[in-house]
Parts: C-alpha cells; sequence; structure tokens
C-alpha cells in the first residue's frame, strides 16, 4: 500500500493501481486513485478526485470539489463547500455534506444523502435510495424504484421510471411519481403530489395539499387539511379525511369519500360512488350512472346525466336527479328533491319536504312517519303517488281524506303526517293516480 500526500500548495497526485490512500491537503488539487481499493482525500482547497476502479473511499474536505467514483463500490464524503460528486458505475454511498451539493449516482443501486444545505440529488439508473435532510433540496430517482426521502425543507422530489417511494418529510415538498406504479407521502407542511402514469398512491397527510393521480386506478387520501384531490383517468379510490376538501374524479369509474368537513366532490365522467360523510357538503354525479350518499349535514347534491340514486340521509338537503332516470331518497330532515328529466323515484323520507318530479312519469312514495310533504308540480295521468307502505288498501281511493286550500288539495293522513298536491284540485284526482 502506497501513502502518496501532497503539500500546501496545488498537487497532482496519482496512485499506484494498488490500494493506496492518497491525501492532497491545502490547495486545489488533482487526486486519480487509479485501480485498487484506495482512500483519497482532498483537504482544503477546491479539487478534483477521481477515485478510480475498485471499492474506493472519498472526502473532499473543505472548498468546492469534483469527485468521481469510477467503477466500484465506492463511500465518498463531499465535506464543506458546493460539491459536485458522481458516484459512476457501482452501488455508491455518497454523502453531501455543508454546503449546496450535486450529487449523481450514476449506474448501481446508490445512497444519495444531501446534508445541509440546498441539494440536487440525481439517482441515475438502478434502484436508488436518495435522502435530503436540511435545506430546500431536489431529488431525481432516474431509473429504477427508487426510495426519495425529501426531510426538512421546501423539496422538489421525481421518481421518474420506476416504481418509486417519495416521501416528503416536513415543510411544503412537491413529489411528481413519474412512470411506474409509485407511492407519495407529503408529510406536514402543504404538498403537491402527481402521480402521472400508472397505479398510484398518494396521501397529503397534514397541511393543504394537493393531489393529482394522473392515468391509472390510483388511491388519494387527503389526510387533515383543506385538500385539492384529482383523481384524472382511471378508476379512483379517493378520501378527503379532515377538513374542507375539493375533490374531482375525472375520467372512470370513481369511489369518493369526502370525510368530515364540508366538501365540494365531483364525481366526473364514469359510474361514481360518492359518500359525503359529515359536514354541508356539495356533490356533484355528472356523467354517467352515479350512486350518491349525502351523509349528515346540509347537503347539495346534483346528479347529472345518467341514471342516479341518491339519498340524503340527515339535514335539510337539496337533491337533483338532473337528466336521465333517478332515485332520490331524502332521508331524515326538511329535505328539497327534485328528479329533473327522466321518469324517476322520488321518496322524501322523514321530516317536511318539498317534492318535485320534473319532466316526464315521475313515482312519489311515502310511508309512516314522513312528515307534512308538498308535491309541487304533480301532473295527473302521468305522475303517480304510491301508498302502499300504508295499508290503505283496504279503504280503497274513496277512503281517503282530501281537503281543498288556497294552495291545493291536501291529503290528510293523521295529524303527524299529510301530502299536499300544488295547484291540482280534489276533484281532479282519482284511483288511477295513486297505488294503494
Amino acid at each position: 500500500m502506497a501513502y502518496i500526500h501532497g503539500t500546501g500548495y496545488d498537487d497532482y497526485l496519482n496512485g499506484t493501481g494498488e490500494n493506496d490512500v492518497l491525501k492532497g491537503y491545502a490547495g486545489n488539487d488533482h487526486l486519480n486513485g487509479g485501480d485498487g481499493m484506495d482512500e483519497v482525500v482532498g483537504g482544503a482547497g477546491n479539487d478534483k478526485m477521481h477515485l478510480g476502479n475498485g471499492d474506493d473511499w472519498g472526502y473532499g474536505g473543505d472548498g468546492d470539489d469534483e469527485i468521481g467514483g469510477g467503477n466500484g463500490k465506492d463511500t465518498i464524503k463531499a465535506g464543506g463547500g458546493n460539491d459536485k460528486v458522481g458516484g459512476d458505475a457501482g452501488d455508491d454511498e455518497i454523502f453531501g455534506g455543508r454546503g449546496n451539493d450535486h450529487l449523481d449516482g450514476g449506474e448501481g443501486n446508490d445512497k444519495l444523502f444531501g446534508g445541509a444545505g440546498y441539494d440536487v440529488l440525481s439517482g441515475g439508473a438502478g434502484d436508488d435510495l436518495l435522502a435530503g435532510n436540511a435545506g430546500d433540496d431536489q431529488l431525481f430517482g432516474g431509473e429504477g424504484n427508487d426510495t426519495v426521502v425529501g426531510a426538512h425543507g421546501n423539496d422538489l422530489l421525481t421518481g421518474d421510471q420506476g416504481d418509486d417511494r417519495l416521501v416528503g418529510g416536513q415543510d411544503d415538498d412537491r413529489m411528481h411519481g413519474g412512470e411506474g406504479n409509485d407511492y407519495a407521502h407529503g408529510g406536514t407542511g402543504n404538498d403537491y403530489a402527481t402521480g402521472d402514469a400508472g397505479d398510484d398512491f398518494l396521501t397529503g397527510d397534514d397541511g393543504n395539499d394537493v393531489l393529482d393521480g394522473g392515468e391509472g386506478n390510483d388511491q388519494l387520501h387527503g389526510g387533515r387539511g383543506e385538500d385539492e384531490i384529482y383523481g384524472g383517468a382511471g378508476d379512483d379510490f379517493i378520501t378527503g379525511h379532515d377538513g374542507d376538501d375539493g375533490i374531482w374524479g375525472g375520467q372512470g369509474n370513481d369511489v369518493i369519500h369526502t370525510g368530515k368537513g364540508d366538501d365540494l366532490a365531483d364525481g366526473g365522467e364514469g359510474d361514481d360512488l360518492l359518500t359525503g360523510d359529515y359536514g354541508d357538503d356539495v356533490l356533484f354525479g355528472n356523467d354517467g350512472n352515479d350512486v350518491i350518499y349525502a351523509g349528515k349535514g346540509n347537503d347539495y347534491v346534483d346528479g347529472g346525466n345518467g341514471d342516479d340514486v341518491i339519498c340524503g340521509d340527515d339535514g335539510c338537503d337539496t337533491l337533483l336527479g338532473g337528466a336521465d332516470n333517478d332515485c332520490l331518497f331524502g332521508g331524515a330532515g326538511n329535505d328539497w328533491l327534485d328528479g329533473g328529466f327522466g321518469v324517476d323515484l322520488i321518496v322524501g323520507g322523514a321530516g317536511h319536504d318539498d317534492l318535485t318530479g320534473g319532466a316526464d312519469a315521475d313515482t312519489f312514495t311515502f310511508a309512516w312517519g314522513d312528515g307534512w310533504d308538498a308535491i309541487k308540480d304533480f301532473e295527473k295521468g302521468l305522475d303517480t303517488v304510491d301508498l302502499g307502505a300504508l295499508g290503505l288498501s283496504e279503504y280503497g281511493f274513496d277512503g281517503l281524506n282530501f281537503f281543498d286550500t288556497d294552495y291545493g288539495t291536501v291529503l290528510v293522513l293523521n295529524e303527524e303526517q299529510s301530502i299536499t298536491f300544488e295547484g291540482v284540485n280534489a276533484d281532479h284526482l282519482n284511483a288511477y293516480d295513486f297505488i294503494l
């Protein structure tokens, strides 16, 4: 083994081809380890170091250094200064140190650690591990199945090709999965994450996050905070969790659960399932045959185009069927139901409900305990009132109690339940308008 030492000046040091130790000390030095398993130390100054072939160990020291690992499994520490380090071929470990460093793993399954400063880390080809540490870092996984961790700072994380794992850590991070089936976890802070192509899993965690699944069948979870979530193309599974979230399913048959908070959700194209949960939510089914559960709270629901099923649950809800043949269930509370175009089924449920069938032949269905309801647009000879659940068939149509009022005809069922036919005279109704 040869020990090759420089001076306090600008030195040119070359290894012997065996296992050497090269130390440049002060000055702007050039060090070339050559073949063998070498230890190369630049020292103070702006050094240029090439470790050469073999499994080498290198340390840049203070100054702005340029370090190349060469072939082999190298361990490189950049030290102080703004350094440029390339691992080249082999499974390398590279540590950035203090300063704003550029670390490039090259080929192989590399491990890159940024250290303090604003660092740029590139994994290159292979299954790499990149960790930014302190500072606002930029991390690029490159080809392969990479793990990219931002840690502290407002970081940029890019997985590129392969099935990558991205973890933002603290502060406000931007994450791009790229091609492949990627995982992205925002952590604390207001994060932005895109899955791009592939079946991706994105979670925002704390903060007001923006998640975009892109193409593929993605899973997106907003976490705590007021999040914006875009499913993109594909059959996506989306949850908003806590906070007042905005969710857009995009193309595909999506499953959307808004979670707690006053949320906005739009299923987009496809046959979607939307669930409102707690809060005063605004839900749009948009195109497709959608199933929508408004959940608790005073919700607004518009099914849009398609044959939709809409359920109101608790609260004073507004349910709009939109175009085509819809089924609307108000649930508890004083609700407004409007079937819109199409042959619709309208069920007000408990509470004092306002019911509108809209165009075409609609059916209004009632049960005991529904409250004082009003049909706003009953069309004789077209619409039907279904009282089959009340067990009144033995009394027949003539056994029903109708009263004319200034608002229309009132069918009184008991002291706590009635149906008002607005704008309709009692003598215009007959048995053909009812199912008993």
